[in-house]
């Protein structure tokens, strides 16, 4: 999928919005002018929306793999 920018005039599709489409969702490998057409403020809300649900992992640390913690007791462990 990608997002693009749209010279089409069109309304947005989200329900009760009457607003000019000004992005295109596309699915790659589909019809040319299907997709989703969105304002800025519809595109923004369900970007937010989103990412309240869908929380990326972060990558592991490459450069500090070994990370020494010290216990209470004042034992070093080393974790991987």
């Amino acid at each position: 999928m990608r997002l693009e920018e749209t010279n089409i005039k069109i309304r947005c599709e989200m329900p009760n919005c009457k607003a000019i489409a000004t992005y295109k969702i596309v699915k790659d490998g589909f019809l040319k002018n299907a997709g989703l057409f969105l304002c800025k403020e519809c595109l923004t809300e369900v970007y937010k929306t989103l990412g309240s649900h869908i929380v990326p992992k972060s990558p592991n640390n490459m450069l500090n793999r070994k990370i020494t913690t010290k216990k209470t007791k004042g034992e070093e462990i080393n974790a991987d």
